[in-house]
């Protein structure tokens, strides 16, 4: 699990909490070492995956 900053990812909207499931090497290549290419599901505030509406 890895909790992202806004600016740490791509097409940020405020932090990212993200439950990885795949790293992809083969991806990362691509970006000369400057970024890794993660999968995952994002969990919500509440720890379930998915997000979840606190409003």
């Amino acid at each position: 699990m890895v909790l992202l900053a806004e600016s740490d990812y791509r097409y940020a909207d405020g932090p990212l909490q993200l439950r990885i499931v795949r790293v992809r090497p083969d991806l990362s290549e691509w970006y000369d070492g400057e970024c890794v290419w993660l999968e995952g599901v994002e969990v919500g505030p509440d720890g379930q995956d998915g997000t979840s509406d606190l409003s």
